[in-house]
């Protein structure tokens, strides 16, 4: 059992050589992290390999270090955020179903792609240019892709000199270029499942 007891307290994996999966809500890991029990740790370092991290209410960090990692949060948990969520290095994704990614953008980045459906339609997403990079980490080559449901609507919001060129690619599929002066400045790729 790991227990940080009172305070901030970071677990730290990166030297494994294995992926590790680590659920700070139920305080159970798996992969290179099997049977270490978590309790009052609030951010965690991953591996440079694959790695599956999950917040708890009260989550400082979640670093997924290198590899193509996935990091899952609830939608509350991300209402409430107000610490740090980096993917790495690789090709990573965050899981926050439902979740108003363009509020908690300040706090993501080097993540490629987002999932926020959660079977439920109805529900309405917005992201800027600026979001976009800044949840990517790529500036001017950020590129991400979105899933939600197929009842979801998503607006590509414009600001102060930026333009947005939506194609349709089939009925599930949107691709949306910001554009400022002549140059794309983050792209979008919108899917609906």
């Amino acid at each position: 059992t790991l227990d940080g007891g009172s305070g901030n307290d970071t677990v730290d994996y990166s030297a494994m050589g294995t992926g590790v999966t680590v659920n700070l809500s139920t305080g159970t890991s798996g992969g290179a992290a099997a049977n270490d029990h978590l309790v009052s740790i609030e951010s965690i370092i991953g591996t440079n390999q694959a790695d599956t991290l999950t917040a708890a209410s009260g989550t400082l960090s979640l670093y997924g270090g290198g590899g193509d990692d996935v990091i899952n949060i609830t939608s509350g948990q991300l209402a409430t955020f107000s610490g740090i969520i980096d993917g790495g290095g690789g090709t990573n994704t965050l899981n926050a179903a439902g979740g108003d990614l363009q509020a908690a953008s300040a706090y993501i980045t080097h993540v490629g792609a987002a999932d926020v459906h959660n079977g439920s339609a109805g529900g309405a997403f917005a992201l800027t240019a600026a979001a976009i990079q800044q949840i990517v980490g790529s500036g001017t080559s950020s590129d991400l892709t979105f899933t939600m449901d197929s009842g979801d609507t998503f607006t590509a919001t414009t600001t102060a000199g930026v333009t947005v060129t939506p194609t349709v690619h089939d009925a599930t599929y949107t691709h949306y270029d910001y554009i400022q002066g002549g140059l794309t400045i983050a792209q979008i790729e919108v899917h609906k499942v």
